[in-house]
C-alpha cells in the first residue's frame, strides 16, 4: 500500500500517466463476541456510517457514492446475527434510501450546475438531519461524563 502511495504522489500533477487503482479492504477479526458486546460495537459502526454519510449527503452526487454503501449494508444487515444491530442497520439503510431519494429530487430541480469547487450544496436532508441529532447526543454524553469525572475528583479529595 506504501508502494502504491508513493507512485501517486510521485505522479506530476496534471499528467495522463496511468497509476494503479489502490484498492483496500479492511477486515475487523475479533474473538467471539457476547450479544451486548457486539451490539455496541455494532451501534459505534452505525454511527461513523451515519457521521460519514450524514455529510457526503449533501453533496449532489450522493447517490452514486451511496450506492456501493448501501449494497454492503444490506447484505450485512441480511446476515447479521443480532437483532439489535439488524434493527439499527435497517434503520441506517431506510435514511440512506430516503436522502438518495431527496438528493436525486434536489439534482433534478437544479437549473445550472453547482458552482465549480463548491462540494456541499444540499442542506437538509434525512442523514444530515439523523447526523445533527447523533452529534448533539454525543456533546450531552460527553458533558455528563466530564460533570461526573469532575465531582469524583471533588469527593475524593480530603477536606481541610
Amino acid at each position: 500500500l506504501d508502494m502504491n502511495l508513493k507512485a501517486i504522489d510521485k505522479a506530476p500533477k496534471g499528467s495522463q500517466e496511468d497509476t494503479e487503482e489502490v484498492y483496500l479492504e479492511v477486515l475487523l477479526a475479533l474473538p467471539t463476541l457476547k450479544e451486548e458486546s457486539l451490539t455496541k460495537l455494532g451501534s459505534c459502526i452505525c454511527a461513523l456510517f451515519t457521521e460519514h454519510l450524514g455529510l457526503l449527503s449533501r453533496s449532489v452526487a450522493f447517490p452514486e457514492l451511496a450506492a456501493p454503501v448501501l449494497l454492503h449494508l444490506r447484505r450485512f444487515s441480511k446476515h447479521c446475527r443480532a437483532e439489535a444491530l439488524r434493527k439499527q442497520l435497517k434503520g441506517l439503510i431506510s435514511f440512506v434510501e430516503e436522502t438518495r431519494d431527496q438528493v436525486q429530487r434536489f439534482r433534478e430541480q437544479l437549473q445550472d450546475p453547482p458552482p465549480a469547487g463548491q462540494l456541499f450544496v444540499v442542506d437538509a436532508t434525512s442523514l444530515t438531519r439523523q447526523r445533527a441529532l447523533l452529534q448533539k447526543r454525543r456533546a450531552e454524553h460527553e458533558k455528563k461524563s466530564i460533570q461526573a469525572e469532575s465531582d469524583a475528583k471533588r469527593q475524593k479529595r480530603p477536606k481541610m
